[in-house]
């Protein structure tokens, strides 16, 4: 549990007891009728010491209060034929959920198996592999079944074992129970998936905007020598345009008696190069250098994912369903491209000068 909007007192307290309890307390939850006194008669002072009593207590437990443990062949099949009740599933979606279990030839693994291993890598390609195993998942065809009588906490120790146990374990299972075991399996692994992706594809691009933020760092320290050259001689003019002396006219004309025309060109240039505006801390010209490596995973996160957005990113959602619009065009309408989101660093390289089009490239890195 996140204990971050805890106080420093409130967080030291955490887990324990803030003092000793209340009499009160004591009357309200520990107070022992005469069937737990009876009880307590019964198993002497000396119980706790005994090794079994443990197993005792809990089996006393669940006949006291009626629990059933999972395990329990006969508790099982209720649980499965309440599922079957409240889930219809067609003989397609049966078989393909049986088809989970099964090792293809020539290979070492069962879709179970392979699907319930989470993507490892931040990477284009990791990420690539996370949407497969996320459209593979809902290929299953489970996301429609109306699962919402059955009781979250049934479906999650379902889907737990089935995440957890050999696939053989599972095709051991009388059948009814199996299909709602891997159905328990395929519903929670329809969110953990999508969770999935969206974690490697943030890890993603951060780590890109780390490295190329760390690669233009060293460029501009490979450069800093040039850009203070030019810095200094620029200097000389503006003290030779600053001087109240001498009228405008003489100014220009002493600057390039003193200065040739071409140095000043040259060191106006270099400033151009090398300078950065203050709001420009994205590099975008080296960030659309790495658009080959979003272009790996871009198609298929776009036919894969579905965004929504509130009122605040409708911008956002618009950049995304034109690139959805777009993607499979061999000429697309570029200059209808939604430019809310785009920011003024951005902005000179997605419209072009004639404000007629703008950068195929652009929008799919500038959305970050």
């Amino acid at each position: 549990m996140p204990t971050e909007f805890l106080t420093d007192e409130q967080e030291q307290a955490y887990g324990h007891y803030v003092g000793p309890p209340s009499t009160q307390q004591l009357a309200r939850y520990f107070h022992l009728d005469d069937a737990d006194q009876e009880r307590r008669d019964e198993h002497g002072a000396d119980d706790a010491a005994r090794p079994t009593t443990a197993w005792e207590h809990a089996a006393e437990i669940r006949r006291i209060y009626g629990y059933r443990d999972f395990t329990d062949p006969a508790e099982s099949f209720r649980l499965v034929r309440w599922l079957y009740a409240r889930a219809w599933l067609s003989s397609e979606q049966r078989d393909q959920l049986k088809e989970l279990l099964v090792v293809p030839a020539g290979g070492r693994r069962s879709a179970l198996d392979r699907l319930r291993r989470g993507p490892t890598q931040p990477t284009a390609v990791g990420l690539v592999e996370a949407l497969r195993r996320l459209s593979e998942v809902r290929e299953l065809g489970v996301s429609e079944l109306d699962l919402s009588g059955i009781p979250g906490g049934r479906l999650r120790v379902l889907a737990w074992y089935a995440s957890t146990t050999r696939a053989q374990a599972i095709q051991r299972m009388l059948a009814e129970r199996g299909i709602a075991t891997l159905l328990a399996f395929a519903c929670a692994l329809q969110t953990t998936a999508q969770d999935d992706v969206l974690d490697v594809l943030d890890t993603l691009l951060t780590d890109l905007l780390a490295r190329v933020e760390s690669q233009e760092r060293r460029r501009r320290l490979r450069t800093i020598g040039d850009l203070d050259v030019a810095a200094v001689l620029l200097r000389d003019v503006g003290l030779l345009v600053l001087d109240l002396v001498k009228p405008d006219q003489a100014s220009r004309s002493e600057i390039f008696n003193q200065l040739l025309r071409e140095r000043i060109e040259h060191a106006v240039a270099t400033v151009s190069e090398l300078a950065r505006p203050p709001k420009n801390k994205q590099a975008p010209e080296a960030l659309l250098s790495r658009y080959s490596s979003v272009r790996q995973f871009v198609p298929l996160l776009l036919e894969t994912i579905t965004p929504h957005a509130a009122n605040g990113g409708r911008a956002v959602l618009a950049a995304w369903e034109f690139l959805c619009r777009i993607e499979r065009m061999a000429t697309p309408p570029m200059h209808e491209a939604p430019l809310r989101i785009v920011t003024p660093a951005w902005r000179r390289l997605v419209v072009r000068a004639d404000r007629a089009s703008t950068d195929a490239r652009t929008p799919p890195v500038c959305c970050r």
